[in-house]
């Protein structure tokens, strides 16, 4: 019995193994999430970290209701400062 029986766990939840870190892909340059036949690509592994880790620090913390205040990256309000 799980307390949210709409949810089923990873395969390896039994092993003491986590699952590979699975992520959409991102096209860096237009900073919009890649789509192929109106689906999302997803990655897995280094490339899956590395659009998570892009998403973060490009998303301004503050601005959106929607996320945690502790995610993001201040980069935006650095620009133009020495």
């Amino acid at each position: 019995m799980s307390l949210f029986p709409m949810f089923t766990l990873p395969a390896a939840a039994g092993t003491g193994e986590l699952p590979l870190f699975t992520d959409v892909a991102m096209d860096y340059d237009a900073g919009t999430p890649r789509w192929e036949s109106g689906n999302p690509v997803l990655v897995t592994g280094l490339e899956a970290v590395k659009s998570w880790a892009w998403r973060a620090g490009a998303t301004a913390p503050y601005r959106w209701p929607s996320v945690d205040w502790s995610y993001g990256g201040e980069l935006e309000a650095r620009v133009g400062q020495p």
